[in-house]
């Protein structure tokens, strides 16, 4: 008798395999565990080739994908499917593994198939009444009937055999299925499996009983065990060598007189523990066992000198206790290997404090990239595990990151470094200045498949998509959760946080965050990433007072908008020519129809209007800024909206200027060597001068030459503006011949967006937008909740459509795949919600975590490629949302009805002619509004397939001749960069830094005192160049002195200044709040030129502590400095 009888009659290739299993199981495990796969398979085989529900099988695709494809995973509960990957993971390491298989692993993978069996036959057995079968170790066969051990060799041969066979097998029926006759037969035989699949679910409700619900053939204890041990695995541990591992380990001593057994100890390869698991069942919750774990340390480390570090697992939560440095536990999504738990005590042992460790001056010298570096040293030796730089771009943040580097690495606090950036040509230039800087530590970049040894590398550099990538592997990965001691995360913002935050939480690793956004202008979602209350990073160098102390120069604008680029075109201000070719392009022959305008958001997306493009293109050719003595336009980026875009003004371009076509290139991710262009643009030698880019150039580019940026696109991002305009930001000594430095760049605005961002600055910060899917699946969910208002609830219909629904949003959350990292990150949530019951009973909590915390995941199962169909649904919810909360729908029938006339115009598709009538009923005004639920619903499956049609439609490029004239006004300065809103101060302001080389203003710029006939003579040249009157001056200058009026306009130079503090500054080491408020002083000379000694105790100079308790007895020497700088205001 076998514990698989009950399949011989309707299944008998599974009877054989199984037994065979059944066979094998006592004396030679590593054969039945291969057999266990081998029956899983068998039966994967079989269900995709009979439930027509999964689709169709491919020759090319292994059991785990078909294992992961949500037709499947929907079919099953959680749990097993979790029972199946360990029968795939058990039986693939008996064929390929060297490791031994033990009995007790091969006998719960046979246990599992058992169960996968009992639901087959429940599922799908023509015996309607076909009863729930347990397991019983009485039919395993004893004695001679016992089978001998395969070797993995005779293994292998037989798993290779068995995959030819059911590939020709499937290649066979791929081609009989397309004989009609056996698709015919197919067809009806798959019709009676599903049809008694149903019967049979139908029976299972009948009494009572769940649906895909099979017996658990397993203890808690096993259950815990085993979910435990495959992590453990996993993460490289032999649980059969006990010199690693021991399980129940006694711990003498645990109270006096009393001993303890720990569930597992781990050791080092001197046999002295390294840390210490304590388990719980899985449906307990892991803290219960943290004080016991506790007392577990405490008597180790009595024992053996040394304290381990603390596990504790359910095996679904897991915990880390490093009691020995960070007093707070935090969750983990694994185990730590052996050699990372070595690490972990030697950075215990060895580590040095670095709170007052400044970086190489060589790497970063500056006085605020070693402030950074500071506040991050002091923020580490605070216990904090996240840290957020918001420095201005071309200040060094890549720098200043090689220099941390260094010092963690010089100090025992790191030995792997993780550097994660968006593009690839971030990832190249980032390895290039860690290897420039730090060339005595190994590097590797994920991006050169060519390179190996990553695991082994001290550097590593890639991209988020690629580390995901890595991570999501099937295989064996490479690494471990405690891989890197320190993750830099380049550009750190809210799209990090949405797409890859999965990968934070993977490796357990302190995260150093790197972004050139202002800090009122972060997002929520980064600040909460890194751990820092709103509005206060780690440490912030703005652009503005880089700009000030010199180390960056600031943006002049010019206005390029146009009256079309501001306006769009109107039908009625147009010439009678124009009018004709606006005909020619806009009308509706059939119905007559045309519209009276185009938005200016269609330019440059749907219209190209060539005097537009010529007239920005002559502006940038005519006033950009040029090197050569004038004879060439210096380096710029053309910010195109799109590649079609991009291509439109190069062959303007061209056309306007065909002796210099060769200044300009497209540049875009998609364009043949396009690396090649790049490097080119990057080489003040080479051409081009003129890179119009398509999202490629927004970021990442560090060309100090250029001196000229087009915002030819409409930006409304934060994080993306800044880094836009800090492609023009760097210095460049020299750019336009000898002691000519580059001291500003120009930005063309033609899409208003310099203007938007002067205005925001006070709107507060952004979150993160949703994606589609998950609007869509948060709207789904809403109606579903809407719909529990008692006016629906005795409605079947509705009642019918609320539980579609739900069941939609379920099984979408069940069909992800457990393995990949996004959702282990959520698991303790997505067991929360396993239970299909549960979704019955949301509240509002519920709902909102479903929400914020699952659907971004999701959301991205199974959805549907087509765009337009989407955007009709989505419309189409809100609106019956709306009808059932009865809110005013107008404003979104409004909408509805723009789409419907965009269709309108496109009678002549098939498609939309078919569904004519249905279109024309609701474009008139009021009909959408007077749709009930059904009616909405009706609609939207009637009409989604046809907006497709419109995209494609509207997506067809209509190339005109407009006239159009520049708007814009006189060239102004950014706000807030120094300018001056007066107009006397900003003609003063002009005049001094134009003239900066007389020798009066060099001696007050640098903090030398004037004497009195030069600052008579000051005054005469100030009075003669501005062709003003003295009084106008002395209006002006108020009560201050002139010296102290022209240096509050011109500021101090910033290493005059610098100077001044240095025999100061080394006097003793400095923590990083006394280095920040010497700074902030410094920074006020900088900008303002003159400070009033008692200021110093108030805002913004307190904001890192009292005074007086920072500086102590050095507060004295601190204020004679300050009078000393005020004092050369003043004729000597």
């Amino acid at each position: 008798m076998s514990n698989f009888h009950f399949l011989k009659k309707e299944w008998p290739q599974l009877y054989t395999q199984a037994r065979e299993a059944e066979k094998h199981l006592l004396t030679a495990p590593r054969t039945a565990a291969f057999y266990s796969r081998l029956t899983l398979e068998l039966t994967v085989y079989w269900l995709y080739d009979h439930d027509e529900d999964l689709g169709q099988r491919y020759a090319d695709e292994t059991l785990f994908g078909l294992l992961q494809k949500p037709s499947f995973k929907q079919m099953l509960r959680p749990s097993m499917q979790r029972d199946l990957d360990y029968i795939r993971k058990i039986g693939n390491a008996a064929a390929h593994s060297a490791q031994a298989v033990s009995g007790e692993e091969a006998k719960e993978a046979l246990k599992n198939v058992f169960r996968f069996m009992n639901w087959l036959a429940r599922s799908y057995s023509a015996n309607e009444a076909m009863p729930i079968h347990s397991w019983s170790d009485e039919h395993l066969p004893l004695g001679g009937s016992a089978q001998k051990e395969l070797s993995r060799k005779e293994l292998a041969k037989l798993e290779k055999s068995f995959e030819e066979k059911q590939k020709t097998i499937l290649k066979e029926l791929e081609r009989l299925k397309k004989i009609e006759e056996e698709n015919q037969r197919l067809k009806e035989e798959n019709a009676q499996f599903k049809a008694q699949k149903e019967r049979n679910r139908a029976n299972m409700l009948k009494k009572g009983e769940e649906p895909g619900l099979a017996p658990e053939v397993r203890t808690e204890k096993e259950s815990r065990e085993l979910y435990i041990n495959q992590m453990l695995r996993e993460a490289g541990w032999n649980l059969k060598d006990h010199r690693q591992v021991v399980e129940e380990y006694t711990i003498h001593e645990m109270y006096p007189g009393r001993k303890g057994y720990a569930d597992y100890v781990f050791f080092d390869e001197k046999g002295l523990p390294l840390a210490i698991l304590e388990a719980k069942s899985i449906t307990k919750d892991p803290e219960k066992g943290k004080e016991q774990a506790k007392l577990y340390a405490d008597a180790l480390e009595r024992n053996t000198g040394r304290r381990p570090i603390i596990f504790l697992s359910n095996g679904l939560e897991t915990t880390i206790i490093d009691d020995q440095f960070y007093k707070a536990e935090r969750r983990i999504l694994g185990f730590y290997s052996r050699e990372e738990l070595e690490s972990l005590h030697y950075k215990h042992k060895n580590r040095k404090a670095i709170e007052r460790v400044g970086p190489d001056p060589q790497i970063a010298g500056r006085p605020y990239q070693m402030q950074a570096v500071l506040s991050v040293n002091q923020a580490l030796e605070n216990r904090e595990r996240a840290v957020l730089l918001s420095m201005a771009t071309g200040s060094g943040k890549t720098r200043t990151a090689a220099a941390l580097a260094k010092v963690l690495f010089e100090n025992n606090w790191a030995k792997r470094i993780l550097f994660l950036a968006d593009r690839r040509t971030l990832v190249k230039q980032a390895q290039h200045a860690f290897k420039d800087h730090l060339e005595n530590y190994s590097s590797i970049s994920l991006l050169d498949k060519k390179e190996e040894g990553e695991e082994h590398a001290r550097l590593v550099f890639s991209t988020y998509p690629t580390m995901l990538n890595y991570l999501n592997r099937t295989e064996e990965r490479k690494f471990g959760i405690a891989q890197f001691d320190f993750i830099v995360v380049d550009e750190a913002h809210r799209s990090v946080y949405k797409k890859y935050k999965a990968i934070f939480d993977y490796f357990d690793a302190i995260l150093i965050g790197l972004t050139a956004t202002p800090q009122d202008q972060v997002d929520r979602d980064t600040y909460q990433l890194f751990h820092c209350p709103k509005n206060n990073p780690t440490f912030e160098y703005p652009l503005q007072e880089a700009v000030a102390a010199n180390y960056l120069v600031p943006p002049i604008i010019i206005d390029g908008s146009t009256q079309i680029t501001t306006e769009g075109v109107h039908y009625k201000d147009l010439s009678p020519a124009e009018k004709e070719e606006y005909e020619d392009s806009f009308m509706n022959e059939e119905e007559e129809e045309m519209p009276e305008s185009i938005a200016n958001s269609e330019l440059d997306v749907r219209l190209f209007n060539a005097p537009t493009a010529d007239k920005i293109l002559h502006l940038l050719m005519e006033k950009g800024l040029k090197v050569e003595q004038g004879d060439k336009l210096g380096k710029t980026i053309i910010f195109a909206k799109n590649i079609k875009h991009a291509k439109f003004l190069k062959k303007r371009f061209d056309l306007l200027f065909p002796a210099q076509a060769d200044l300009a290139e497209t540049i875009y991710g998609s364009k043949d060597h396009v690396e090649s262009l790049y490097d080119r643009f990057k080489d003040p030698r080479q051409l081009p001068q003129i890179a119009i880019s398509v999202d490629m150039l927004d970021t990442g580019v560090d060309v100090p030459e250029i001196v000229n940026l087009v915002f030819y696109k409409k930006v409304r991002s934060h994080a993306k503006f800044w880094q836009m305009l800090g492609r023009g930001t760097r210095l460049s000594p020299d750019l336009f011949g000898p002691g000519q430095d580059k001291t500003f760049f120009y930005i063309f605005d033609v899409c208003d967006n310099v203007s938007f961002f002067e205005e925001s600055f006070e709107k507060g910060q952004g979150s993160r937008s949703p994606s589609m899917e998950e609007r869509a699946y948060k709207l789904k969910l809403e109606i579903a909740q809407a719909l529990n208002h008692l006016d629906y609830q005795d409605d079947e219909r509705f009642l019918a459509h609320q539980k579609a629904l739900r069941d939609e949003a379920w099984q979408a959350l069940m069909a992800l795949d457990q393995h990949q990292i996004e959702v282990k990150a959520i698991y303790p949530l997505y067991k929360k919600y396993e239970q299909r019951s549960r979704w019955d009973q949301l509240n509002r909590k519920d709902l909102k975590e479903i929400v914020e915390e699952l659907a971004p995941i999701a959301a991205q199962v199974d959805q549907d490629s087509d765009l337009g169909a989407r955007r009709l649904d989505q419309m189409i919810w809100q609106l019956q949302l709306l009808f059932l909360k009865n809110k005013d729908r107008s404003k979104k029938a409004n909408r509805l009805r723009e789409s419907l006339d965009l269709l309108a115009q496109k009678g002549n598709i098939k498609q939309i002619r078919e569904k004519a009538p249905l279109i024309k009923q609701l474009r008139q005004l009021g009909a959408i509004e007077a749709l009930d639920f059904w009616g909405l619903e009706e609609a939207r499956l009637e009409l989604r397939e046809l907006l497709r049609l419109l995209d494609k439609k509207q997506k067809q490029a209509i190339y005109s001749h407009f006239a159009d004239e520049l708007t814009g006004a006189e060239d102004r300065e950014m706000q807030g960069y120094g300018g001056y809103s007066e107009p006397y101060k900003q003609r003063l302001y002009r005049l001094l830094t134009e003239n900066k080389e007389q020798l009066y203003l060099q001696k007050l710029h640098s903090n030398q005192p004037l004497t009195l006939a030069e600052v008579e003579a000051l005054e005469r040249f100030i009075l003669e160049q501005t062709q003003g009157k003295k009084e106008e001056l002395q209006a002006e200058q108020g009560e201050l002195s002139l010296g102290r009026f022209i240096r509050s306009i011109i500021g101090l130079d910033p290493a005059a200044v610098q100077s001044t503090f240095a025999d100061y500054l080394q006097e003793q080491k400095w923590n990083a709040q006394q280095l920040a408020l010497v700074q902030l002083i410094v920074q006020h000379f900088v900008t303002n030129g003159y400070l009033q000694p008692e200021d110093i105790t108030g805002e913004p100079f307190n904001r890192h502590g009292n005074l007086v308790d920072l500086f102590g007895g050095h507060v004295k020497g601190l204020v004679e400095l300050i009078k000393a700088i005020n004092k050369n205001t003043e004729p000597a």
